[in-house]
């Protein structure tokens, strides 16, 4: 029996279930799950969770020390929009977008080399290419997707 695999699982369903009733056990739980566990999973489920409990820049911090492990590139796009959604969320609209950018060009890379994209990876691409198409109707139109009515929008007699 693997004591340390036990008490990170431990842990992870410690936030799982506490996360939105006891926002302070969770932040101490996650910063001590980050000191324990450098595995890139960790990582993401950490920086997911600190984005939850609309912690930005220690989700951004972690998801950057994600980045720096060598790590699939699914879990390299993952983090990259998660950084991008916290710059998002900080109203931060540049370093937002280029983070989503960067998922874009990654993707552009691997057709080019590898010609072999998972059904994960295209459903992230997608994703940045969504958040960014939000992003330039906030700056650029003043449109806040998330709270226009589809119908008004498209649906206006001429």
């Amino acid at each position: 029996m693997n004591t340390k695999f036990d008490s990170i699982l431990h842990l992870k369903k410690f936030v799982q279930q506490n996360w939105s009733t006891n926002r302070k056990k969770t932040k101490v739980t996650l910063g001590y799950l980050s000191k324990i566990d450098n595995s890139s999973e960790t990582i993401i489920f950490i920086s997911e969770y600190y984005f939850q409990l609309q912690y930005y820049k220690d989700a951004i911090n972690i998801a950057n020390r994600g980045l720096q492990i060598k790590t699939s590139a699914e879990l390299y796009m993952r983090f990259s929009i998660l950084i991008g959604r916290c710059y998002e969320a900080m109203k931060k609209y540049s370093t937002a977008e280029a983070f989503y950018d960067k998922v874009i060009i990654l993707r552009l890379s691997f057709v080019r080399k590898f010609k072999n994209l998972t059904y994960r990876m295209c459903k992230n691409i997608i994703i940045a290419y969504f958040l960014k198409a939000r992003i330039l109707l906030k700056v650029s139109f003043g449109i806040d997707v998330d709270k226009v009515d589809v119908k008004t929008v498209f649906c206006t007699p001429t």
